[in-house]
């Protein structure tokens, strides 16, 4: 991300056209080369330099300056451009500017968020009459777009989703992406870190220098379709489930026993790569790795592929998967009916709209697929994140960007109710020195203990439907009772599982958001108002069988 600090302005109030010349004699097909090359955080800044970028231009010639673009090698501005003093200056991190009035900004964002219609109006007409924007805004920046500032925008974060994509590991491409938009509205949708990466213009690294997951949220309804988008446009497969992000009392490891719109996470991988690794693991880890990239880079057969054992044997695998797999982990690991969850709803079976399902649960890859409950929308479960920068999503037609201003410049409001349950949380959880050694019982008691204060803290939360029908299970808990116990009482017993592991999971939920705020700090996200939490507080994840 360039360091160019969001908030200063070319433009004043004061402002006269001759200063606008320089910007005027540019051509829009050398603003959009330049878009290609500039982060997307500068070409925010750049399209408030100016009110030239607020008038109309025609879809057909954003196209034709796309196309254009597409022609020049990547990395290297194009002469036109590259002679251009001004286009130089604007792009340099140096450049002051003075701050325009909130009225005047206020007016110029209001373009930039709502795209003025075609009646031949001039941007400075345009401008008059806008009306502010309220802070909660969102930048929605689709392929019609009327303004050059969005033509613009949208062309840099294109640019940007697609070297984020290239480095995830995920197997989707930006062209595959962008298919995604053929289905209906509302359906699927790239959000989280891969969008907060494309914003900013970064590609970070994840754990063990991996690159971050690809996250997809899709509704229940459509989840079918969004698998078949998976197989037949991204050329992926299905893995397994993300079994941290389910909801299950099995192992309170597991994070999502509080009510959330999120109904379980598919993982899901390359197929080309789980193809060549399933030929080729013997190969050295490195030369492999260049292998497989090169044998991507230059194509791989798929119709080949297809042919081959092993995708025999992934399809059918996929075939069977809902009742070897999927009836399995639900039956044995979620039990939802134990918290009043159905779990015989077909429209959360695990199956494409049409064609294959290739499924292989030694596969490797970096997508998930967050499925939401029923009567819920992709855009639903977007409320379930902490952070509102990572609520930025792309859908393959458009880009919804929260709070631009904030976005752009690496910052991010936090969610008040997390804030205020974490807060409480953390400051009346008592945390032994022994915490590991403790007996399950002790640290699951000490959680619900924990729960009870926050919950006449932060009474109306929404987080709490679970821990209290787990509340209302009858205890069968006997100490006494042998390890291999089964008819009851140990922590092998289900029942009791789910009485003492929900309030395990709502600990460990607290934990995860704490550590997903410092991850997000560690990569340079300015978090406004955070949690704040003492220095000597540390709080570990629990699990069912002790610490």
């Amino acid at each position: 991300m360039s360091e160019t600090a969001l908030g200063k302005r070319k433009a004043s109030d004061n402002a006269t056209n001759e200063e606008d010349v320089p910007f005027k004699l540019i051509p829009d097909v050398c603003w959009h080369l330049v878009a290609e090359f500039a982060v997307p955080p500068d070409v925010y800044n750049l399209c408030l330099c100016s009110k030239i970028f607020f008038r109309q231009v025609s879809t057909e010639g954003a196209v034709a300056a796309r196309d254009k673009a597409k022609k020049t090698s990547r990395g290297t501005l194009p002469a036109a451009a590259a002679a251009s003093p001004t286009i130089q200056h604007l792009l340099s991190c140096g450049f002051s500017m003075p701050h325009l009035s909130d009225q005047t900004e206020d007016q110029l964002n209001s373009l930039l968020l709502k795209h003025p219609k075609r009646d031949g109006n001039s941007s400075k007409k345009a401008a008059s009459a806008a009306k502010p924007v309220k802070s909660d805004s969102s930048l929605k920046l689709g392929d019609s777009s009327s303004a050059l500032a969005t033509s613009l925008l949208r062309s840099s974060l294109l640019c940007s989703l697609e070297r984020v994509l290239k480095q995830s590991q995920s197997g989707i491409t930006l062209q595959s992406a962008m298919t995604m938009g053929e289905l209906p509205d509302g359906s699927a949708i790239i959000a989280g870190s891969t969008i907060v990466q494309a914003c900013l213009g970064q590609v970070w690294k994840g754990s063990y220098s991996t690159p971050p997951d690809v996250d997809i949220f899709c509704s229940a309804k459509a989840a079918p379709q969004v698998r078949s988008w998976l197989v037949d446009q991204a050329k992926c497969m299905f893995i397994g489930f993300k079994d941290y992000a389910v909801h299950s009392p099995e192992d309170a490891t597991l994070s999502y026993t509080v009510d959330t719109n999120i109904h379980h996470v598919e993982h899901w991988g390359p197929l080309v790569n789980n193809y060549l690794a399933a030929r080729g693991d013997s190969y050295d880890r490195e030369a492999f790795t260049d292998e497989i990239e090169a044998k991507i880079a230059d194509g791989i057969d798929l119709v080949e592929l297809k042919k081959s054992e092993y995708y025999k044997d992934i399809t059918t695998y996929g075939e069977n998967c809902q009742k070897n797999y999927v009836d399995f982990k639900w039956r044995n690991g979620m039990h939802f009916e134990l918290l009043g969850l159905d779990t015989k709803n077909k429209t959360y079976h695990v199956k494409p709209a049409k064609g294959d399902l290739p499924f292989d649960f030694d596969g490797e890859g970096n997508a998930d697929l967050v499925v939401s409950k029923v009567n819920t929308n992709a855009y639903d479960l977007l409320n379930d994140f902490d952070l509102t920068i990572c609520k930025a999503s792309f859908n393959g037609n458009h880009f919804k960007i929260p709070n631009p201003h904030q976005t752009f410049a690496g910052k991010s409001t936090y969610d008040p109710t997390r804030r205020a349950i974490i807060n409480s949380y953390m400051k009346h959880y008592k945390r032994t020195c022994n915490e590991y050694s403790r007996h399950a019982y002790e640290n699951c008691a000490n959680a619900s203990a924990t729960i009870q204060t926050v919950q006449k803290e932060v009474p109306n939360a929404p987080f709490y439907r679970y821990v209290d029908l787990a509340k209302r299970l009858p205890d069968r808990y006997n100490p006494n009772a042998e390890r291999w116990d089964f008819d009851g009482g140990t922590f092998y017993d289900p029942k009791v599982q789910a009485k003492y592991g929900a309030p395990a999971q709502f600990h460990n939920w607290t934990c995860v958001l704490l550590r997903r705020l410092e991850k997000y700090q560690d990569r340079g996200i300015e978090v406004i108002d955070p949690p704040t939490v003492r220095e000597d507080v540390r709080a570990f994840e629990l699990t069912s069988w002790g610490g």
